[in-house]
């Protein structure tokens, strides 16, 4: 699976995702329908996900996979935090620090290494990496817990 990291600078989840499918779109890992169709898929399914122990928050858009022509992690650290709506109550929204945008092709073990992301964002040493903006260190925890 491809991995790239995304420093950006956002006002809105809109423009958070947009600045990360360009990533995907300028390395052809997805087909040109792939941003309407996240754009779309996140205001109808919210991926913010709020982190209560450590108090911050991540979001994990996708789209379909048959929009997707190569696998990859793209992991966007924004300046500053940015609202997403909540996947749990979606007239909510969570501030979030870190956006992994999952293209994926293959969906069996898809649930499998969503379930593995949680126990991850909970852990203190990957949320002080988030903190750092330390892309190549978050990429790597994610490799071993997920991959």
């Amino acid at each position: 699976m491809e991995t790239d990291i995304v420093h950006f600078g956002a006002d809105s989840s809109t423009e958070a995702l947009e600045s990360l499918v360009s990533v995907a779109e300028s390395n052809e890992y997805v087909t040109d329908a792939y941003r309407e169709a996240l754009l779309d898929r996140e205001v109808e399914y919210p991926t913010g996900i709020y982190i209560p122990p450590l108090d911050y928050g991540v979001a994990i858009p996708h789209a379909d996979a048959d929009l997707v022509t190569e696998q990859a992690l793209i992991v966007g650290l924004p300046e500053s935090s940015v609202a997403f709506n909540s996947m749990e109550s979606p007239d909510e929204t969570v501030d979030t620090e870190l956006v992994l945008l999952l293209v994926v092709k293959d969906t069996d073990g898809y649930s499998e290494f969503l379930s593995n992301l949680v126990p991850l964002f909970q852990e203190e040493s990957f949320y002080e990496e988030v903190q750092a903006g330390n892309g190549d260190e978050i990429v790597a925890k994610i490799r071993n817990a997920c991959l």
